[in-house]
């Protein structure tokens, strides 16, 4: 039995440090494609949001950084603004210039991202271990 369980995450309260990413930091995040310059503005421009704000991650299963499990509820505008500027890429993006139905979507509860957010490990500041999920 023991081994079909799985470790449980620990979760850390963190701080962003997100606000002085470079475009160069930015064009070497994406993989395999050449992001256009008004891609790396939106993602600097998402960063900036979220900089200095208080959040709840894990370490990435995968190796180095972390991902975003919760924030305060009080940083939820922020986070909305946040996602809704993630989703403007062209390619990848569910909410490309589609402001209304992003807003209704995450107002009812029924948007999901594409995918974890994650953040290297330059960008998290771990505070505390708060324990496992």
């Amino acid at each position: 039995m023991t081994d079909l369980l799985m470790e449980l995450p620990t979760l850390y309260k963190a701080k962003l440090n997100t606000g002085k990413k470079t475009s160069e930091q930015i064009k070497n995040g994406f993989t395999g494609i050449e992001p256009s310059e008004q891609e790396i503005q939106n993602c600097l421009k998402a960063y900036g949001l979220i900089d200095g704000m208080e959040v709840i991650v894990t370490k990435s299963w995968s190796g180095d950084g972390y991902y975003l499990i919760s924030w305060q509820e009080n940083d939820s505008g922020t986070i909305k603004e946040f996602f809704y500027q993630l989703e403007q890429d062209p390619m990848f993006g569910s909410y490309f210039d589609e402001r209304e139905e992003f807003e209704n979507d995450w107002e009812s509860g029924e948007y999901c991202p594409a995918g974890s957010i994650a953040f290297s490990n330059e960008d998290v500041e771990i505070m505390k271990k708060i324990g496992q999920s």
